[in-house]
């Protein structure tokens, strides 16, 4: 589920950018949705990303720090900064009900517990694509639970 700063965030670049509304609901329609808060966190960061670029090359908007960008000159045995924004992407949208602080609590307990790490941050690349792929895995049998409900 996208989250309060999200929106505000897709907002203010909508705002930035002069859009009107009839472009701002076409691009949310190549998502599916009618809303940007039916969006999903990821499908929010998509958004986000695509104005943010439209805001840089126009000249109206600088591009902020991402997370995790303190850790790019680490090790290469490390997992990248762009993995560790995929794995908390994608548990996000598994703990969509969550706060987006609960969701991060039960992302470093399910690593501790399950892969013996004690923050994401101190994870190797083999460890976060093994992350990614059960993450994976625990998505569609969720996606497969909720469609043999109907």
């Amino acid at each position: 589920m996208i989250s309060f700063s999200q929106i505000k965030q897709i907002h203010t670049l909508k705002a930035i950018l002069g859009l009107d509304d009839e472009i701002y609901k076409e691009m949310l329609m190549s998502f599916g949705v009618a809303s940007c808060k039916d969006l999903t966190f990821t499908e929010a960061q998509i958004l986000l990303e695509i104005l943010s670029e439209k805001a840089i090359a126009a000249g109206k908007w600088q591009k902020p720090d991402s997370k995790f960008s303190g850790l790019e000159k680490r090790s290469d045995s490390r997992a990248s900064p762009a993995q560790l924004r995929k794995i908390e992407a994608m548990w996000r949208d598994l703990c969509f009900d969550k706060s987006y602080a609960d969701a991060k609590k039960t992302l470093r307990k399910f690593i501790q517990n399950h892969f013996k790490v004690s923050d994401i941050r101190f994870i190797d690349k083999a460890t976060a694509s093994k992350i990614i792929h059960v993450i994976d895995k625990i998505q569609c049998e969720k996606i497969k639970k909720s469609l043999k409900a109907y």
